[in-house]
Formats: C-alpha cells, structure tokens, sequence
C-alpha cells in the first residue's frame, strides 16, 4: 500500500503541476473540437474515420460540460496515464519476478521526459500506451492461468486500443506473441484465446471498417504520399525513430535498457522475457517504419512500457553488479586458500613419510 502511494504521489505531482502552462496544442484543439461536435449531435463519425474514436467520446462525455475543456481533457489523461503506470508495474513484477525491478520501472516511467510531456497532453497516444500494456499484462496472464474471464478482459484490451488509435491493429499479434515466445498448454488457453479473439473483433469491427472505407489525411500518412522507394522509406523512419528515442528518452535511459536487454538474454531466468520485451518494443516500430511516410514522435509512444522494463533490469544489475563481483572474488580467494592448505598437509605428509 505504502508503495503505491509513493509512486502515484510521485506521477500526480509530476504530471498536475502547472497543467495548463503549456499552451493549447492544434492536436488538441482538434480533439476538443470533434468532442464539441459530437455533443451536438454532429459530424458523430468523423473520430473514426480518423482513426481516434476512443479519446474523443471520452473528451466529449466530459470536456464540454466544464468551464475549462483544455485543464479537463489533460487531467483525463492524467488519469489514463496512471492505468499505464500499474500495467507497467504489474507486468515489470511478473516478467521479472522481483518487485524491485517493477518500482524501478514506474519510476523510470514518471521520470522519463516522452512520458511526461504525453501525459500532460490531449492526444489519443498515451491512451493506446495504456492499452498497449494491458494487453501485454493479460496475455500473460492468460498464458498462465487461462480463465475465460481473462480472454474477455483481454479482448476488450485489445479493442480499446484499436479504439484509441487504429495503429493499435498490431496488438492483435501480442496474444499470440506472448504464447509463442513464453510457452502455454494448449489445452487450457485456447478457449479463452479464442474468446478474446471475438471480443477484440466484435468491438473494433466498425472503428476499423470506418477508418479504411474512406480513405483520410491519417491512412495517406501511412500508406502512400510519395514514390520514394521502400528502402529508403525504411532507412529515413528507422533513423528518425533511433533519433526521436535517444532525444526524448534520454541518453541514460536508452543505454540502462541496452544493458537490460543483455542481462536478459545472458539470463536463462530472463531470456524469454527479454526476448518478448524487446520485440514488443522493435517490432511495431519497424512495421510502422515500412509503411509510414509521415508520423511524428509520439507514434512511438507505446514503446516506453517494454522499454522502462529493460532499463529497470539494467539498472538492477548495475547495483548489483559490485557486490556479485565481491562475492565472487571472496568466494576465488577462499578456494585459493583452501588449496593452498591441501597443498601444504599432501607436502608436510609426503615430508613425514619418507625415510631419515
């Protein structure tokens, strides 16, 4: 209890102070717009057909109604923020096993700058982060102890993502990525698989109808725009992403999730989490990167939960490192003294034994 008041006393006072300094964002405006719209009655579609249905029904059951929508929509996602900081607690404590390592991560996820600017902003991207982790959480958690009411809140993980942004389609692949990488019985997880699968569908079936049956300026930013080739397409997203990381992520937390990534796999404990952790964050981005001819920083948003893991865990092993070291160089001289002393008595027998 004490621990969860810490950390969600630190992400408040993080992301409520000075709320409104910034100025509005055009992104927001937008949103807050469409949100007005829709309380009147109008344009009830067009959220969709942006592929951003989720945020702005929610903007719109709440903002218009107060007497500052700006200060209203960044307070809720404030509060969506926070469903990501649990996910990612919950899901650092069962990948790892060590409850150190998920405080490390929800720190490091307070802390870190691309987090705490989205979190302050109306935008439909920390609210498909938030889903992104839950979906990761519960597919492990119906890898290990598979219920049917685990595959329904899966499902509905799956499709509010979807929801939030339809670049949340990948997720889609997570269930199934998590049981590849992690192992399962199938016998006892492909009901509830199959559940989530249906629920996923059913819920996201029209958000994703609407968005590709009427092509808009967000699926001409993913698909078309130019006749640059597809190497070169690739090469100039994946270095803006490398760019976009190393700058809003900071230098110190890019090089600790380096160096979780080889804990991970040098551990046989770690290494299939590892392995999911790392294509959970990489994968997306190079699939975005093969298709993508405009996006902006916050399309990677979703890769901070797997990546605030890894750097917990290379941060861990850095603390740690010392004092394995010592161990291990105490335990070197203890074997070396003790074979020092055999050597000694086989001598000092040998010397008593022979003839005067």
């Amino acid at each position: 209890m004490v621990r969860w008041v810490v950390l969600v006393g630190l992400y408040l006072a993080s992301r409520l102070f000075a709320l409104t300094a910034l100025p509005m964002f055009l992104d927001e405006r937008i949103y807050l717009r469409w949100a007005y719209w829709i309380t009147q009655g109008r344009r009830l579609q067009v959220p969709f057909v942006a592929g951003k249905g989720l945020s702005v029904w929610v903007l719109a059951a709440v903002t218009p109604h107060t007497a500052n929508p700006l200060l209203a929509g960044r307070l809720l996602t404030v509060a969506v923020g926070i469903l990501t900081l649990v996910a990612v607690h919950r899901l650092a404590a069962r990948l790892t096993g060590d409850v150190r390592v998920a405080d490390l991560a929800a720190v490091f996820y307070i802390a870190c700058p691309f987090t705490l600017f989205h979190d302050r902003m109306v935008l439909a991207d920390p609210y498909l982060s938030a889903f992104t982790a839950w979906t990761l959480l519960l597919s492990l958690r119906l890898s290990n102890t598979p219920r049917l009411r685990d595959g329904i809140a899966l499902g509905a993980a799956m499709a509010l993502g979807i929801a939030a942004k339809v670049t949340g389609l990948p997720l889609l692949a997570v269930p199934l990525l998590v049981l590849g990488v992690m192992g399962a019985t199938r016998r006892t997880w492909l009901k509830p698989l199959t559940l989530a699968y249906v629920v996923a569908l059913a819920l996201s079936a029209y958000p994703v109808w609407r968005f590709f049956s009427r092509p808009s300026g967000e699926l001409s930013k993913l698909a078309g725009g130019d006749d640059s080739p597809v190497a070169a397409t690739v090469s100039a997203n994946l270095g803006l992403a490398t760019s976009w990381l190393w700058s809003y992520w900071t230098t110190g937390l890019v090089l600790l999730a380096a160096a979780g990534v080889v804990v991970a796999l040098r551990k046989n404990a770690l290494r299939r989490s590892g392995v999911l952790l790392i294509l959970v964050a990489l994968g997306p981005i190079a699939l975005f990167a093969s298709v993508s001819r405009v996006w902006f920083p916050r399309y990677v948003l979703f890769t901070t939960v797997p990546l605030v893991i890894l750097a917990a865990l290379g941060f861990r092993a850095g603390l740690e490192w010392p004092l394995e070291t010592k161990r291990r160089l105490i335990a070197r001289g203890r074997e070396l003294t003790d074979a020092a002393l055999r050597a000694g008595s086989d001598d000092a027998g040998d010397a008593s034994a022979s003839p005067a």
